[in-house]
């Protein structure tokens, strides 16, 4: 048994993986990002390629959420369980995460970053 994981292990370790992360902005269009995932899953994976969407929220610390009156603002983040806006760096992250060799048996997976706010 042993001998057989070990085999594999190289096999796995030759083969390279290509991966496509897309990402889909708004907070209503959670499922269209899951829909483009499992499409892009479903096509590629026998390329070796694996597929994410990343779902990110419309409202986030960039000039388009700031931008928001103060007063909208505010009802956002009350409706947001942990009560602040996304940073560009979070969404970042979670997109090198996805393109990363340590996600490399994940694919046809929507990361949804929306703070809480929509959670399944």
């Amino acid at each position: 048994m042993e001998n057989h994981l070990a085999t594999e292990a190289k096999v796995l370790e030759q083969m390279k993986f290509e991966r496509i992360v897309v990402a889909v902005h708004g907070s209503d269009n959670a499922a269209r990002a899951a829909k483009v995932a499992t499409t892009l899953a479903e096509k590629f994976n026998a390329e070796l390629i694996v597929c994410h969407a990343i779902q990110s929220p419309f409202y986030s610390f960039t000039q388009d959420g700031l931008a928001v009156p103060p007063d909208v603002l505010k009802q956002i983040l009350a409706s947001v369980p942990i009560g602040r806006l996304c940073k560009p760096e979070e969404i970042a992250r979670a997109v090198v995460f996805l393109a990363s060799e340590d996600a490399g048996s994940i694919t046809g997976a929507t990361l949804s970053i929306n703070g809480g706010k929509y959670m399944p």
